[in-house]
Order: C-alpha cells, then structure tokens, then sequence
C-alpha cells in the first residue's frame, strides 16, 4: 500500500551523532515530499528546538513536538493540537524537584525555559552540541523561583531533566513514579535524561490526530524512531521502521530495521519503502 504520511523521530533518526542532517537526508526527504507524501518531523523537542533546514524543506507541513504533546501548522505557526500535562501534576513536580542538583527546563506554547542555576549546571555537564542547542532556544528565568512560579501558571507540553550519573536518574524515575506515576508518562530516550508528560500523550496519539485531520488511515502510514518515545508511534503506523541504532524493546516491535542515523539510515528506509515502491 502507498505511503501518504512519514514521521522521522529526529534525535538518534534523523540526526546524526553530531546533531546535524546530512545532505543525502534532505533530498531523499524533498524526494518524497515531490512525490506527494506529507513528511513530519516527529520529536521530543519542543518546537522552537526543531532544527531549522528540515523545517525549511518545500513542502514540509506540519510538526510534532514535545513527544506528541503538541502539533503544529507550518502555515498558519498555531498549535492544532495540545495534550499539555494537568496543573495539579506540574505542582508535585515542582514540589519534588525544587532546590536539586539537576537541570529542568519546561515546554511552554512551544518555547522551551529553565532557571540560572540549571542553565549553569547545564554548561557544565552536557555535551557541547547539546549544550548550544539549548543557549541558542532557550528562555532563561534568573531564579529558581521564578521559573516554577512561572510553569504553574502555564499550560506545560513536558518536562525535561537530566543528570549527572545514571544512578541519580534512577533514584529520580523512582521517586516520579511513586509521586506521579499514574498522572503522566516518564520516558528516557537519551541515557542521562528523564521526559515527563501528559499520560495520554504520545508522538503515537499526535500522529493518529494528524492522520484523522488529514483523512488518512494508519495502514498508510510510516514512522521511522529510535528509543522508547517513539514505541506508540511505530505501534500506531501501517509500516513501523527502527534504527539499527534503536532500542531493542523498538526494533522487537518495528516491522523492519534501516540503517543507523550515522549511515543516512533515514534516508534508505525512504528509498526502499517509499521511493522504490513508487517506481514499480
């Protein structure tokens, strides 16, 4: 069957070790967006942090962000749909996390924003091109206050966190659990980090709003991903690919594995299952 719509997770998919996306991606992408698939970007990133030259690809459409908490027209740049988490949930969040040793930062009508303290944690113990993604996207509030002051009187898409050693992102998922486990979904698709969001939302539940607005069924569908927030997604699709780099727990449920984000493995899933179907 055609193929009408392709989501492309982006960290660990569509972008290299490096966080870049290389030039045989962009045209393989362009290539089918001539042949009259919508293509969209699939992320856990919040909108302002989608890299700009896939956005800037004619014909790109729309985008899902926050690990589906939240889509967004290319055109018109609103929101058409929002799965933010409850308020209640975000004030014992808030409650758990204030005055840590972490970095936190919160999605918010698709900016993303952290505090001082977290933002100078940040530069020390992340990696370089991680660290420049955020400085060049950030909204920064100088006190910790002020920052959850401000998340609680917002609408918020997810909650992101990252730490210094494994263990402490344990202990942290333990304590999520225990305080909000049946209010939210906490995903870790990069080691040292920890995404929280609305239970119901997922990149899964955003694709399926999108297909349905579109009037598209899920049989035509492809979705190429990585890590555990890309598990609904594949799920949902008719064709459901995984990284060679993927988690096992995705590539046990995928129905076909391409190549590894540092081989342009994006780039071949396109070309073998929509390209060359095209032209037979």
């Amino acid at each position: 069957m055609r193929i009408e719509l392709l989501a492309l997770d982006v960290d660990g998919t569509l972008a290299t070790s490096d966080l870049t996306i290389t030039e045989p991606t962009k045209k393989t992408i362009a290539k089918a967006i001539d042949q009259g698939v919508l293509v969209v970007p699939a992320t856990g990133r919040v909108f302002k942090q989608v890299p700009e030259e896939v956005l800037e690809i004619p014909g790109m459409q729309y985008a899902i962000t926050s690990n589906g908490a939240a889509v967004t027209d290319l055109k018109s740049m609103e929101q058409i749909y929002t799965n933010p988490l409850k308020k209640e949930v975000v004030e014992k969040i808030a409650e758990l996390l204030y005055n840590r040793t972490l970095y936190v930062e919160a999605y918010i009508g698709g900016k993303s924003i952290t505090y001082g303290r977290s933002l100078d944690l940040a530069k020390k113990k992340m990696p370089k091109e991680y660290v420049d993604l955020i400085v060049s996207t950030i909204d920064v509030e100088p006190k910790e206050k002020d920052f959850y002051d401000y998340i609680l009187r917002k609408p918020v898409e997810k909650i992101n966190l990252f730490f210094e050693s494994r263990q402490d992102r344990l202990n942290m998922i333990s304590e999520l659990e225990r305080a909000v486990a049946d209010e939210s979904k906490i995903t870790s698709p990069v080691i040292d980090n920890v995404e929280i969001n609305n239970p119901n939302a997922s990149k899964g539940d955003a694709l399926s709003h999108l297909a349905d607005l579109l009037a598209i069924p899920s049989q035509r569908v492809m979705a190429v991903g990585d890590a555990d927030n890309d598990i609904e997604m594949i799920r949902y699709a008719g064709l459901g690919i995984a990284m060679e780099n993927a988690d096992e727990d995705l590539k046990r449920i995928a129905d076909e594995m391409t190549l590894s984000n540092d081989e342009d493995g994006v780039a071949h899933a396109i070309s073998t299952y929509i390209l060359k179907k095209k032209e037979r």
